[in-house]
């Protein structure tokens, strides 16, 4: 899935990895919304959603859908899951359905629900676990969204990937982990086996930051969503060439934990930029 983006457009591809850019002056304009580019849109969109305004991310899918390159679906994804609901999520999903037989679509619609920290989105997982047809990409990735929702670790749903595994059996591993956070989870919002929580995301973090061998996929959905949630800039907790920077990651953890966030970050609840999420 490519294609060539305007030189214009190149300020905005770092929104595929995170919500930060090299910002000027005129990147800093919500007018793009309306006129600009589809990048400068998806842009324009963020800023709103950094500022408590969710109410222009319903315009995200349909920019996507007219789009084939690979960056931009990643930066609207990370929007609509990061700074969207859940009824955000399936109103994309819904656009994206037209599409669903396409490996890719179905790629970016996993990475869509896993983002959501939502554990309704374990059934809707499973169903396109079900469609997938290429093990080490929209198969691959599904795996890895169940997992970052109800494992702590990669255990048996996600052992390493790229193998093709048997519809049934994820069914048999992911249904009993399902059930029990629905009976003991505050609301909907998951990850990684609990009951989304801010804190205890950027805790899990800075131990990982901590040990020299980690698992660096699982240590860049945390730094994803922890950057979502508080809006602290995690830019650098990876090297240019996507290398974890312990000692940066560590800085600025540590550096979040001597703001005392316990008082502002309620277990169970989503934010973007701070601003608490509708659930």
């Amino acid at each position: 899935m490519t294609q060539e983006s305007f030189a214009s457009d190149q300020p905005f591809r770092p929104l595929a990895l995170g919500f930060f850019i090299e910002e000027t002056n005129e990147l800093t304009d919500v007018k793009p919304i309306v006129q600009g580019s589809d990048w400068q849109q998806i842009y324009a969109i963020n800023l709103l959603c950094r500022q408590g305004d969710f109410s222009k991310t319903h315009h995200v899918a349909p920019i996507l859908m007219r789009n084939t390159e690979s960056l931009i679906w990643s930066a609207g994804v990370n929007i609509i899951a990061s700074a969207g609901g859940w009824e955000d999520v399936q109103k994309a999903l819904s656009v994206f359905q037209e599409r669903i037989d396409t490996p890719w679509v179905r790629y970016n619609m996993s990475l869509l629900l896993g983002l959501s920290c939502d554990l309704r989105a374990v059934d809707q997982l499973l169903k396109i676990y079900g469609r997938c047809t290429d093990p080490e990409e929209d198969g691959d990735q599904t795996l890895r969204e169940l997992s970052y929702l109800l494992e702590t670790t990669g255990k048996e749903i996600f052992g390493g990937g790229g193998e093709e595994i048997e519809h049934q059996r994820i069914v048999n591993l992911a249904a009993p982990l399902r059930d029990a956070l629905f009976r003991s989870v505050q609301g909907t919002k998951v990850f990684e086996g609990e009951t989304f929580d801010v804190v205890t995301l950027a805790t899990r973090l800075l131990a990982a930051a901590e040990r020299e061998n980690f698992q660096s996929e699982r240590f860049y959905r945390g730094r994803l969503i922890f950057e979502a949630n508080t809006g602290v800039n995690c830019s650098s907790f990876f090297n240019e060439l996507g290398r974890p920077n312990r000692l940066a990651a560590i800085a600025i953890l540590e550096e979040f934990f001597d703001g005392n966030p316990q008082g502002k970050y309620r277990s169970g609840q989503r934010y973007f930029f701070g601003h608490p999420i509708p659930l």
